[in-house]
Protein backbone atom coordinates (compact mmCIF):
# COMPACT_ATOMS: atom_id res chain seq x y z
CA UNK A 1 0.00 0.00 0.00
CA UNK A 2 1.28 3.50 -1.06
CA UNK A 3 1.53 6.02 1.54
CA UNK A 4 0.99 9.65 0.75
CA UNK A 5 3.83 12.27 0.86
CA UNK A 6 3.64 14.21 3.74
CA UNK A 7 2.25 17.54 2.15
CA UNK A 8 4.03 20.61 4.57
CA UNK A 9 0.96 23.28 5.53
CA UNK A 10 3.78 26.02 5.15
CA UNK A 11 6.80 24.65 2.61
CA UNK A 12 8.45 28.23 2.66
CA UNK A 13 9.03 27.57 6.87
CA UNK A 14 11.17 24.54 6.12
CA UNK A 15 13.68 26.39 3.89
CA UNK A 16 13.88 28.99 6.75
CA UNK A 17 16.86 27.29 8.62
CA UNK A 18 19.19 27.08 5.11
CA UNK A 19 18.30 30.51 4.38
CA UNK A 20 19.04 31.95 7.61
CA UNK A 21 22.48 30.19 7.70
CA UNK A 22 23.11 31.61 4.02
CA UNK A 23 22.36 35.38 5.08
CA UNK A 24 24.68 35.25 7.88
CA UNK A 25 27.45 33.39 6.23
CA UNK A 26 29.88 35.69 5.17
CA UNK A 27 30.20 35.39 1.36
CA UNK A 28 32.54 37.63 -0.31
CA UNK A 29 29.80 36.95 -3.88
CA UNK A 30 27.19 38.66 -2.36
CA UNK A 31 28.63 41.02 0.52
CA UNK A 32 26.87 39.28 2.73
CA UNK A 33 28.33 39.99 6.24
CA UNK A 34 31.09 42.35 4.40
CA UNK A 35 29.45 45.43 5.94
CA UNK A 36 26.30 45.29 4.13
CA UNK A 37 24.04 48.26 4.52
CA UNK A 38 21.74 47.67 7.45
CA UNK A 39 23.70 44.58 8.88
CA UNK A 40 26.02 44.78 11.61
CA UNK A 41 27.64 41.79 13.11
CA UNK A 42 27.98 42.29 16.85
CA UNK A 43 30.65 43.12 18.83
CA UNK A 44 33.37 42.48 15.55
CA UNK A 45 32.24 38.90 15.40
CA UNK A 46 32.16 38.68 11.90
CA UNK A 47 35.39 40.57 11.02
CA UNK A 48 37.75 38.76 13.44
CA UNK A 49 37.10 41.43 16.40
CA UNK A 50 38.74 44.79 14.70
CA UNK A 51 36.33 47.24 14.94
CA UNK A 52 36.35 50.40 12.74
CA UNK A 53 37.76 53.58 14.26
CA UNK A 54 34.63 56.19 14.82
CA UNK A 55 34.48 58.71 11.99
CA UNK A 56 33.94 61.42 14.73
CA UNK A 57 34.15 62.01 18.05
CA UNK A 58 33.39 64.23 20.72
CA UNK A 59 35.14 65.46 23.93
CA UNK A 60 34.70 67.42 26.92
CA UNK A 61 37.40 69.35 28.75
CA UNK A 62 38.43 71.74 31.26
CA UNK A 63 39.73 75.06 29.20
CA UNK A 64 40.64 78.51 31.99
CA UNK A 65 39.86 81.82 30.26
CA UNK A 66 38.01 84.81 31.58
CA UNK A 67 36.21 86.66 29.07
CA UNK A 68 34.94 87.01 25.44
CA UNK A 69 38.35 87.53 24.12
CA UNK A 70 39.67 84.28 25.80
CA UNK A 71 36.55 82.83 23.60
CA UNK A 72 37.10 84.06 20.46
CA UNK A 73 40.57 83.32 20.85
CA UNK A 74 40.39 79.33 21.93
CA UNK A 75 37.70 79.05 19.02
CA UNK A 76 39.99 80.49 16.62
CA UNK A 77 42.38 78.25 17.75
CA UNK A 78 40.69 74.96 17.07
CA UNK A 79 39.82 75.70 13.66
CA UNK A 80 41.88 73.04 12.46
CA UNK A 81 41.99 71.14 9.62
CA UNK A 82 40.04 67.69 11.29
CA UNK A 83 38.01 69.50 13.78
CA UNK A 84 34.11 69.76 12.91
CA UNK A 85 32.58 71.68 15.59
CA UNK A 86 33.65 73.29 19.04
CA UNK A 87 32.40 75.86 21.83
CA UNK A 88 33.38 77.12 24.85
CA UNK A 89 31.58 77.77 28.16
CA UNK A 90 32.93 80.55 30.16
CA UNK A 91 30.87 79.71 33.50
CA UNK A 92 31.49 76.19 33.05
CA UNK A 93 35.61 76.75 32.15
CA UNK A 94 34.49 73.62 29.57
CA UNK A 95 35.13 72.99 26.12
CA UNK A 96 33.81 70.85 23.44
CA UNK A 97 35.14 69.35 20.16
CA UNK A 98 33.75 67.24 17.99
CA UNK A 99 36.74 66.21 15.78
CA UNK A 100 38.21 63.46 13.35
CA UNK A 101 39.88 61.22 14.92
CA UNK A 102 41.79 60.09 11.52
CA UNK A 103 42.71 63.44 11.13
CA UNK A 104 43.30 65.08 14.58
CA UNK A 105 44.06 63.51 17.87
CA UNK A 106 42.95 65.09 21.46
CA UNK A 107 46.31 65.68 22.41
CA UNK A 108 47.28 68.13 19.23
CA UNK A 109 43.44 69.63 20.11
CA UNK A 110 45.12 70.28 23.92
CA UNK A 111 48.62 71.74 22.14
CA UNK A 112 46.41 73.90 19.65
CA UNK A 113 45.00 75.74 22.78
CA UNK A 114 47.38 75.89 25.40
CA UNK A 115 49.21 77.71 22.27
CA UNK A 116 46.56 80.15 21.94
CA UNK A 117 47.80 80.72 26.06
CA UNK A 118 44.92 78.97 27.77
CA UNK A 119 45.84 75.81 29.53
CA UNK A 120 43.82 73.07 29.34
CA UNK A 121 42.93 69.51 31.62
CA UNK A 122 46.22 68.31 29.63
CA UNK A 123 48.06 70.74 28.65
CA UNK A 124 49.42 74.11 30.48
CA UNK A 125 50.33 76.96 28.41
CA UNK A 126 53.94 78.55 28.26
CA UNK A 127 53.99 81.08 30.01
CA UNK A 128 55.54 83.52 27.91
CA UNK A 129 52.38 83.28 25.82
CA UNK A 130 50.28 83.46 28.61
CA UNK A 131 51.51 86.49 29.53
CA UNK A 132 51.18 87.91 26.31
CA UNK A 133 47.44 88.23 27.12
CA UNK A 134 45.03 90.72 27.14
CA UNK A 135 45.18 92.21 31.05
CA UNK A 136 41.44 90.94 31.49
CA UNK A 137 42.44 87.43 29.79
CA UNK A 138 45.05 86.57 33.00
CA UNK A 139 43.00 83.88 34.62
CA UNK A 140 45.88 82.69 36.79
CA UNK A 141 45.76 85.74 38.24
CA UNK A 142 42.30 85.66 39.27
CA UNK A 143 41.63 88.73 36.96
CA UNK A 144 38.63 89.61 35.40
CA UNK A 145 38.76 93.26 34.08
CA UNK A 146 35.15 93.24 32.28
CA UNK A 147 32.13 90.61 32.31
CA UNK A 148 31.50 90.77 28.20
Amino acid sequence: MHTPNRILKYPLLSLMPTALFFWTTPSPVLGVGYDTPGLHASAGVMNGGAQKPPKKKEIRFLVKGNCGQCEQRILEALDQRGIIAAGWDRNQQEAWVVFKPSLVSEEQIHDYIAAAGHDTALKKANSEVYKRLPQCCLYRDGLNVHDD
